[in-house]
């Protein structure tokens, strides 16, 4: 089964006014072109209002590597064809034979953008029809075994049966730089939190040990960001000199404070006291097990 393109969705940024959206879209844009060079896939990109379309001969191949793209809310890998009952139901047949089997329920959901002869739920009933009549799979439209997803954009149609989970968050590169003192996989964890919020983060580390576990974790995230190396973790002056002169918005840290601890507290106290930009501590109220478990999630920890 061949598909021709990759349906990108993003949820935020259609969130946004008009010139906002329209720049959101371009960072993401270019932050997806990066993450699939990096990859030495080539590709082309086309966009529309609300969706972005890879054209790409290694479709398989660069399905997770959007996944990890901040920004992107789902893809689908995609056949496109007219948005016409009869040529929708040859691709919807056609996904139908490769994936569907007699024993499997199936349903057919339609959207739909512009105007047509026929409503979604008359589409939906049509290529449903088509199928059970050649395939004969009883259907079932609460908890199918299989889905043939039908998204109609005035003349053009685009038919599939997966939707991928994306990251979601804004466009890494959108808002402000802050600085990540990474100490552990907690503060890198904290960091992934501002990159998800479309913040350029830059790594201050201190020794060799934390670089693996900052290049590990870039990899998986397809991020290629600044990491500054100092002397010391406890140096605030020199902290701060780089909060300075890459000119920081603030500085994010792991800090967690379940269960309650006088050191941790005293610990966070002391850095707001000794740094020059606001301190961010996403994890705040986060639990040890959660913090463990999203950490390996995205990929900090074997």
């Amino acid at each position: 089964m061949k598909y021709d393109l990759v349906i990108i969705r993003y949820s935020e940024i259609a969130l946004k006014q008009k010139e906002t959206r329209k720049r959101f879209e371009n960072v993401l844009v270019s932050n997806i072109k990066n993450a699939l060079n990096h990859h030495n896939i080539t590709s082309k990109i086309k966009k529309e209002w609300g969706r972005i379309y890879i054209y790409t001969d290694k479709i398989n191949d660069c399905i997770p590597i959007l996944q990890t793209v901040f920004g992107i809310n789902s893809v689908s890998p995609a056949i496109t064809t007219k948005s016409l009952k009869e040529q929708i139901a040859e691709v919807a047949l056609e996904l139908a034979n490769h994936y569907l089997t007699k024993n499997q329920s199936f349903a057919v959901k339609t959207t739909r953008t512009g105007n047509h002869s026929f409503t979604s739920q008359e589409m939906s009933a049509y290529i449903g029809g088509e199928v059970q009549k050649k395939i004969n799979s009883p259907v079932n439209l609460s908890h199918p075994d299989f889905q043939i997803f039908i998204e109609i954009r005035k003349e053009t149609a685009y038919v599939f049966t997966q939707i991928y989970r994306g990251v979601g968050g804004l466009p890494m590169g959108t808002q402000g730089l802050v600085a990540a003192l990474v100490h552990n996989a907690n503060d890198i964890l904290a960091a992934w939190y501002l990159l998800k919020r479309g913040c350029n983060v830059l790594f201050i580390i201190s020794d060799h040990e934390k670089q693996l576990l900052l290049d590990r974790f870039q990899k998986k995230w397809n991020i290629q960001k600044e990491t500054v190396c100092i002397t010391d973790e406890k140096n605030y002056d020199q902290i701060n000199n780089v909060l300075e002169e890459k000119k920081c918005l603030a500085l994010v840290t792991g800090h967690h404070l379940y269960p309650t601890h006088k050191e941790k507290i005293k610990g966070l106290t002391q850095l707001n006291e000794k740094v020059n930009v606001p301190i961010l501590s996403p994890l705040i109220a986060m639990d040890s097990q959660t913090i463990t478990n999203k950490y390996r999630e995205i990929g900090v920890v074997k």
